[in-house]
């Protein structure tokens, strides 16, 4: 990607939680085995809360904030569309689901590292290093939830 700004990529992570959640939901309607539609319903919601938050960002972020732009953009690891997505998590286990979360998550942590350490104002820095924060959190949390399922 080149010269975004702010609100794009936001808009793109938002969109790309959407889908992910989507994918998710329709992924636990055809799984067989319980646990896995268990932990499909969860990662799906687990997508959605993230897609809140990140709306929230964008509400209460200032437009000088959502307006500002950066001369290059990381480009992402992620499928680009739900066809490579339910390819990527169809027929998995619980562990495979799992660690394609992880990736997703860790995809979404180095693009908002990157960002950050790009970022000219410190208010933008700021945004990317709560936003990597946060995806670093909800991932540990969904790694725990995902083990308790496990587990019962």
């Amino acid at each position: 990607m080149r010269f975004r700004q702010v609100k794009e990529v936001l808009d793109w992570v938002v969109s790309f939680h959407e889908r992910l959640s989507e994918e998710y939901g329709r992924l636990s309607d055809d799984a067989t085995k319980e646990k896995v539609s268990l932990l499909l319903n969860y990662l799906a919601e687990h997508q959605r809360a993230l897609v809140n938050t990140i709306e929230k960002f964008e509400v209460d972020a200032a437009d000088r904030l959502l307006n500002a732009w950066f001369q290059e953009c990381p480009s992402l690891e992620l499928p680009a569309s739900l066809e490579e997505l339910h390819v990527t998590l169809a027929g998995k286990e619980t562990d495979d689901i799992v660690n394609q979360a992880i990736k997703f998550h860790d995809e979404l942590i180095r693009l908002y590292q990157e960002l950050e350490a790009e970022a000219e104002v410190d208010s933008v820095r700021d945004l990317f290093a709560n936003l990597a924060s946060l995806e670093k959190n909800e991932k540990m949390r969904m790694v725990r939830d995902a083990q308790y399922l496990n587990d019962v």
